[in-house]
């Protein structure tokens, strides 16, 4: 059971991580239109931004409070660092299928990036 401290850190990342979902599944409905190699390259884009997102909440909120400052520090650390190279494997991997199509895996792994960012910075930047 979370503590109350990070309680309202994980409702934020859940949000961004529901926000990111729902903008890969609308890229992919869109890219569907142009063939199912499309819609495929663009789920995979989308699946490229949220797979890291999620290894790194779990990492970030392992541990909360002053007394374990270290260990929350070094958790970011470690979460961030996972996430990195989460995404370059993902990439790596994605990009050994021979049919992938650059357009929709990119627009969709940007647009679903962009969103995590104009939602923290909505948050970040309320009134």
């Amino acid at each position: 059971m979370p503590s109350r401290l990070a309680s309202p850190g994980i409702k934020f990342a859940k949000k961004i991580l529901v926000m990111q979902s729902l903008v890969v599944i609308f890229c992919t409905l869109v890219a569907s239109f142009f063939g199912f190699t499309a819609a495929l390259s663009a789920l995979l884009g989308g699946l490229a931004a949220i797979l890291p997102n999620i290894v790194f909440a779990v990492f970030a909120f392992r541990f909360v409070g002053a007394s374990k400052n270290q260990l929350v520090y070094n958790s970011f650390k470690t979460g961030s660092k996972l996430k990195l190279i989460l995404t370059i494997v993902i990439f790596i991997l994605i990009y050994r299928w021979p049919d992938v199509q650059a357009g929709p895996l990119f627009i969709t792994f940007v647009v679903s990036m962009l969103g995590h960012w104009v939602i923290s910075a909505k948050k970040h930047y309320a009134v």
